[in-house]
Formats: structure tokens, sequence, C-alpha cells
């Protein structure tokens, strides 16, 4: 891939890119990304899409987590936390946050925590294979290896030079082109 666009998912995306300066002994992401460039939308939207999840279900721990601590705190006679969380977080006046102080440590209403939030995902390695994107990494959760399985999908029938519609090709080495880039491809090798 054009080393402009490599180094534009770096710059937005430098915690998945974490291992891109670390030494061959102990990375393939040393590699850069070893595709055309008419993939770089899926990987940019792949990219987009887990780190959107991983930040986002951080943020909603971390927000039950100080949530569940203010209520203890108004149990416990200190309900000074909690009247913030509803009235600064939440946008409601006095009244509100008073009354929702008062149900909610009657009940003893704490949040639950749905799951743990996915460890930060890095790549490993970002290459094309058989004619198809291969992505490989570590952290993240389920969610984050949909989004990787898709991308590669995708990256199935999306022309590796272009970006277009395109299927796999053979001829010495699978790859996935457009029938224009196809016959670029054969126009070139002649002359």
């Amino acid at each position: 891939m054009k080393q402009e666009l490599e180094q534009q998912l770096y710059d937005k995306y430098p915690k998945l890119f974490a291992e891109r300066n670390l030494p061959m002994t102990q990375t393939c992401m040393c590699w850069g990304l070893d595709c055309g460039p008419g993939w770089f939308p899926i990987i940019k939207r792949m990219c987009g899409l887990i780190q959107g999840h991983i930040t986002q279900s951080r943020q909603n721990t971390a927000r039950v987590r100080r949530y569940n601590r203010a209520l203890r705190q108004a149990i416990n006679g200190n309900p000074t936390n909690l009247k913030y969380h509803f009235k600064k977080r939440l946008g409601w006046n006095d009244e509100q946050s008073e009354e929702y102080v008062k149900r909610d440590v009657e009940g003893k209403k704490f949040r639950e925590e749905f799951h743990k939030p996915p460890t930060q995902l890095v790549f490993t390695q970002i290459k094309e294979k058989f004619g198809t994107l291969r992505v490989y990494s570590s952290g993240g959760d389920e969610f984050c290896s949909g989004v990787i399985a898709m991308a590669e999908s995708m990256s199935a029938i999306t022309c590796e030079d272009c970006g277009v519609p395109g299927k796999a090709r053979e001829g010495g080495w699978i790859r996935t082109l457009c029938d224009s880039c196809e016959e670029g491809k054969k126009t070139r090798s002649f002359t």
C-alpha cells in the first residue's frame, strides 16, 4: 500500500498499529500493510469500527462504575456525587435529581456491568494472501473478530488496485482485480 495511505491509518489509529515500529523479530507489522491501495477504504472502516467499539465499551464501563460508586456513597450518607451524576451528566434540574437520588438510594439500584470491556486490539500483520485480505491481531473481543471477518470477506469482491468490484484472478499469483485492472496487468506483462 502507498506509504501516505498507511501513514493516515497510523496517525488516526495509533493504538491499533502500536507494533508498527517494532523489529521483525517481534512482529510482522514492521513491513506495513502488504496489500494494494484499493483495500484502503475497507481497512480504514475496519479500524474505525474496532477502535470505536473498544473506546465506547470502556467509556460505558467507566460510567457504570462511577454511578455505582456514587450510589454507594449516597447509601452511606453522602449523596453529592449521585446528585452531580443526575444533574450535570443527564442535565436534570435539582428537583428531578433529588427525586432520582432518593429512588435509587432507597431501592439500591446498582447498575449492572454487562461485560468486561475488551482489551485493546493490536494488529500484528495485515496482508494480501490468496486474493483476499488477511488480518492478524491480538486482543479485542467477538465483535472485533466479526469486523475483521467482514473486512476479509469484502476484500474478496473488491479490486485490490482501485477499489471497485472485482473477482479473484489466477495466473501465477491469485489477486482480486476488476476487469480494467486485469487488462492493464496483461498489457504491462507483454510490454
